[in-house]
């Protein structure tokens, strides 16, 4: 799994450019993977099995900034998805150039010396990936471990029929649920990220690193479909409800083309989109065998 997630957190997966992200996914995929892409970038992956279709949903696109206004090695910019920048940070830039986060009276800008960036390219938090026993952390942890336990259970024996979605510009509030229209089902269980709340002044712990999966009754963007809920409740792993103010993918799609029966299930995630956010190896692990167990 570290080799998976690896490979994952070193691809930029800047939200609205997410070719090289899916290229990545592609990769991991078996030589007899039927998949295709929409219009809009969206990944989608058939597996053909027994009953009633499910989708597997995650988002493969990250926080990221736009420059908004390059002056020599300068560089202002936007924030989009929740990104945090702050003074110091290293960042890669689309073309591969390499900058910082410097900071004067104006606020924010990113400094590559002597390149110059144009209007409308984008940055991301250098890519890593560091591991401390169960815990690691690196650029857009918690999304590259949402990606990397949907992967692990579409590479699983699975006996019912999936569709798993990647989808794209989730980040920008432009996620189209249009790749409804290819698909026959009628579940969807979104794969988003938490906030783990369990930092030592925190005195209500709701979702910690290594204590599951969190079950999201409710999130900004959708209420998940409560027999679908207690099915995974009910499932031999860890988990724990939540009520999440974050906006998952879920919402987006469930109400698409009809309407869909929807859950969303989130891996908890600390310090969410800050230049590092750490997750647990083994919350990760735990998502991936929920979602094989309920495909089976």
């Amino acid at each position: 799994m570290k080799s998976m997630l690896y490979k994952l957190a070193m691809t930029p997966a800047p939200s609205g450019s997410e070719e090289k992200i899916c290229e990545t996914i592609i990769s991991m995929l078996p030589e007899s993977a039927k998949w295709e892409k929409d219009a809009h970038g969206t990944l989608i992956v058939h597996k053909e099995g027994e009953g009633d279709g499910i989708v597997i949903l995650t988002a493969m696109d990250t926080p990221c900034l736009y420059v908004t206004y390059p002056e020599g090695g300068f560089s202002r910019f936007s924030a989009v998805g929740g990104a945090k920048p702050s003074e110091g940070m290293s960042v890669v830039c689309q073309g591969g150039k390499k900058g910082v986060i410097g900071k004067d009276e104006k606020g924010l800008y990113i400094d590559t010396g002597h390149e110059t960036l144009e209007i409308g390219q984008w940055a991301v938090p250098t890519p890593s990936l560091e591991t401390i026993g169960n815990m690691c952390f690196g650029a857009s942890m918690g999304r590259y471990s949402a990606i990397c336990a949907v992967i692990r259970a579409l590479l699983s024996d699975t006996k019912k029929d999936v569709w798993f979605v990647f989808a794209t510009k989730s980040n920008i509030r432009q996620l189209s649920p249009s790749f409804m229209q290819k698909i026959k089902a009628n579940v969807l269980i979104s794969v988003d990220v938490s906030g783990a709340n369990d930092a030592p002044a925190e005195k209500t712990v709701f979702a910690a690193l290594g204590g599951g999966t969190a079950l999201r009754v409710k999130d900004a963007g959708m209420i998940s479909s409560l027999p679908l809920l207690e099915g995974l409740e009910a499932a031999p792993y860890k988990t724990f409800r939540e009520v999440s103010i974050l906006r998952g993918t879920g919402g987006d799609v469930q109400k698409a083309y009809g309407g869909i029966e929807s859950v969303s299930i989130g891996i908890p995630t600390r310090y969410l989109g800050h230049a590092n956010e750490m997750v647990a190896l083994s919350d990760i692990e735990n998502t991936a065998e929920l979602l094989k167990y309920y495909l089976k």
